[in-house]
């Protein structure tokens, strides 16, 4: 904290942005936060799934909606593993010199306990037990949760069992292995359900949003904005697309280069695109993935090998692209000039220096555009349009 001031980070997707971030937003400056920065996905998720909406909509919204300075995760760390996703969004964070706090929404609000379970989950990395269990069958977290409940008990396998409390122990985790001075919050979940169906004062899950959108339903009061104000994209656009260049990539051998897309995983994208025909990219998803394989897990592996991403991107190191900002988010940006350590702030595509993660960035982007339906322009020539002063 400097002079009164309390900047914290939001790690997010807002996918789309709706009231439950707004209400996360509000409890983070409850707590003190004087601005806010987030640390947002661009354009597909990491659900391997393309986001709702073009991220520069995204980040104006957010911005609308509390925060003060939105800042890209770019791909391919918003598209992959909890661990990857985290650590690459904490490292972004960290690296800025300026945050003070890390505010994350979980269904768990207690950060000691969260802290217990980060050690539980460093002591399981290399776990024999663990390892047998995801080679007998099981999916990662789903052995992790198993060997928790069996080691540590009910109580804590309930803590892991949950989606947003694993995030927030791999956003802890990452900052332990920074030694980062960032402190960690946590703001207990409000509303619907991670997922669910429901909805609660207002609040709706993500997971209901997109359905509702994607199939023309009225969103009206579950967003704090017109769901009309921009394009709807739906990954099954391009779903036939992106089967085509898997069977390319198993056929050719490129698989064992792409994250998540092992052996066994390759062979039955095989078996199944040649036995039968599928109508939706969806249904092609849940017929290939096996038991081990979580259905994000594999829609990761195929959105990887569609825009050929490789093991080696995930070495890149994240730089920092600003997507939009307010007076305080552009005081934040001098700041940041002057404290950064190791990062690259830009706004513009063409100013980053790796032409790799700027390909990344480009060509993810022009796959979104694929499937809002539109033509699909250069990420590199597009103006800057985050100010809102």
């Amino acid at each position: 904290m400097t002079n009164g001031r309390k900047v914290a980070a939001i790690i997010a997707e807002y996918d789309p942005f709706h009231n439950g971030h707004r209400y996360h937003i509000d409890k983070t400056r409850e707590n003190g936060a004087t601005h806010i920065i987030a640390i947002m996905s661009g354009a597909f998720t990491q659900r391997g799934d393309v986001a709702l909406h073009d991220k520069h909509f995204r980040a104006r919204q957010a911005v609308l909606g509390g925060a003060d300075l939105v800042i890209e995760l770019p791909y391919p760390f918003c598209c992959s593993c909890a661990e990857v996703f985290a650590d690459s969004a904490v490292g972004i964070a960290d690296r800025l010199g300026v945050v003070d706090e890390l505010s994350f929404g979980c269904e768990c609000g207690d950060v000691g306990i969260l802290k217990k379970c980060a050690e539980i989950s460093l002591s399981l990395a290399d776990d024999k037990d663990v390892a047998a269990l995801v080679s007998s069958g099981y999916s990662y977290p789903a052995a992790v949760s198993e060997i928790v409940l069996q080691k540590h008990g009910k109580d804590a396998a309930e803590i892991f069992g949950l989606p947003n409390n694993v995030l927030a122990i791999e956003y802890i985790k990452a900052l332990k292995k920074r030694e980062s001075k960032i402190m960690p919050l946590a703001v207990t979940r409000f509303g619907a359900p991670h997922g669910g169906e429901t909805f609660c004062a207002g609040i709706a899950s993500g997971t209901q949003i997109r359905k509702m959108a994607r199939a023309g339903q009225d969103t009206t009061g579950l967003l704090p904005y017109t769901g009309e104000e921009s394009d709807v994209c739906d990954i099954e656009r391009i779903g036939g697309a992106i089967i085509l260049r898997l069977l390319q990539v198993v056929q050719s051998g490129e698989y064992k280069n792409v994250p998540d897309l092992d052996y066994e995983l390759a062979q039955r994208v095989a078996k199944f695109a040649s036995a039968e025909e599928y109508t939706t990219f969806d249904g092609f998803i849940k017929a290939v993935k096996c038991k081990n394989f979580t259905y994000a897990k594999t829609a990761r592996a195929f959105v990887n090998a569609y825009l050929g991403v490789t093991y080696e991107d995930l070495k890149l190191t994240p730089q920092a692209r600003v997507l939009a900002f307010n007076e305080k988010g552009q005081g934040l940006l001098k700041e940041i000039k002057e404290r950064s350590r190791g990062i690259e702030v830009y706004t513009s595509l063409s100013q980053l220096g790796d032409k790799r993660l700027a390909f990344l960035d480009d060509i993810s982007n022009r796959a979104l555009a694929m499937c809002a339906g539109n033509p699909y322009k250069s990420e590199f020539c597009r103006k800057f349009t985050g100010a809102i002063l």
